[in-house]
């Protein structure tokens, strides 16, 4: 359900807008009705809303005003505004401020639906984007810490031109990173002697052995060739080095674990390199050969 707020300083208008509404479009409901432009912006500033249906002009801040706020505050809100005025000011801030649609009054109730219906189209697609892009977060992060670790992302611009055009971690100056390399020791003896279902399978079953995330932050498979495994683990929730690397030891030694009872091959933990942030490690990455990056070791 679409949420929607309507705002009128006329109490039977508000009333009739709610019923319009609950009886006429399937998807939307009439979550809070609102005197005055100044309530309805106050309540838009915490709560999520989809759709706000607004008088021109109230008491004290008009529906311009509303407008405005969700404009200038970015908010993924619709705004439809229902006018008696025709004067031009009016519509030229209305086409300034993404107005969605911009009714005269006496509305013409067949013309409201058609927006209204409009409206819902418009948010459901929307959302069906949003629903493919969330579905491809994963993915995408794990392309930019390969990046970044290959050495295809390695100078603070670049990371930041990437993260400027889609944001996938908050804050990389905060981000800790540590890059963990782990040997799979008589890997081809395992395979050829005591594994009868073909590399693929083994290389799958080791893969998903690997946590891909603890209540701290998330692990990346970079590299697994041959019997070396290559991980990531990055978290912003660490104050200090010293604090990450420990827990990183912790994360490790149960991936190891993992390993070693599910593949039932012998797993070691080869190297571990901390960095103090994603610009470190992806300045480091940069500058050393792709299968031993140099940096600070735990």
């Amino acid at each position: 359900m679409y949420k929607v707020i309507i705002s009128d300083d006329e109490k039977i208008i508000r009333e009739r807008l709610e019923r319009f509404v609950t009886k006429n479009i399937a998807g939307l409901e009439v979550v809070e009705t609102f005197k005055d432009g100044q309530d309805a912006i106050d309540y838009l500033a915490e709560n999520p809303v989809d759709i706000v249906i607004t008088d021109i002009r109230m008491i004290k801040v008009s529906g311009i005003e509303i407008a405005k706020y969700v404009y200038e505050n970015k908010l993924p809100t619709k705004v439809i505004i229902l006018s008696g005025y025709r004067e031009f000011e009016y519509a030229k801030k209305a086409i300034e401020y993404n107005v969605k649609d911009y009714l005269l009054k006496p509305t013409d109730f067949d013309a409201f639906i058609d927006v209204l219906n409009k409206t819902k189209a418009e948010l459901d697609a929307e959302y069906s984007r949003q629903d493919r892009y969330d579905e491809l977060i994963p993915f995408m992060k794990e392309q930019f810490f390969v990046n970044i670790v290959m050495g295809a992302l390695c100078s603070k611009d670049d990371i930041d031109r990437k993260l400027n055009m889609i944001k996938l971690i908050d804050d990389p100056l905060r981000t800790m990173a540590a890059l963990i390399r782990i040997k799979l020791y008589d890997y081809n003896d395992f395979l050829e002697n005591k594994w009868d279902y073909g590399r693929d399978e083994l290389n799958k079953l080791i893969s998903d052995s690997v946590k891909k995330s603890d209540l701290f932050g998330s692990v990346y498979e970079i590299l697994f060739r041959d019997s070396t495994m290559q991980l990531l683990y990055v978290s912003d929730y660490f104050e200090s080095k010293e604090e990450f690397g420990a827990h990183t030891a912790e994360l490790t030694d149960g991936i190891i674990q993992e390993i070693s009872n599910n593949a039932g091959i012998d797993a070691r933990c080869d190297k571990t390199t901390i960095y103090k942030s994603i610009y470190e490690l992806a300045e480091e990455s940069g500058s050393a050969p792709e299968e031993d990056p140099q940096g600070s070791s735990a």
